[in-house]
């Protein structure tokens, strides 16, 4: 192996973060679905439609990291923390 082929970084397909729908994003969160589809709807979070389907009030896909950053940014983690029981999601 040469030495420049050290410095080129390897791509993992299996490390991409997932999209989830707006039932695993109010799970993640503790909040409820609604709410987490009015945030997208009024910008509050990121989300995003589904490739070539309709751009439904109910369609959207998220990132888990990217919601997480969101809400890290706006909610007083000293009253609610983004994740307020501490479960794995599967």
């Amino acid at each position: 192996m040469s030495s420049h082929m050290a410095l080129v970084p390897q791509f993992n397909y299996f490390s991409l973060e997932p999209y989830v729908d707006a039932n695993v994003v109010a799970k993640f969160t503790g909040y409820d679905r609604r709410t987490i589809l009015r945030w997208t709807r009024e910008g509050k979070i990121p989300g995003y439609p589904p490739p070539g389907g309709k751009k439904t009030r109910n369609n959207w896909r998220y990132k888990l990291s990217e919601v997480d950053a969101a809400l890290r940014s706006t909610v007083d983690l000293c009253r609610r923390p983004c994740r307020p029981h501490g479960d794995r999601i599967q």
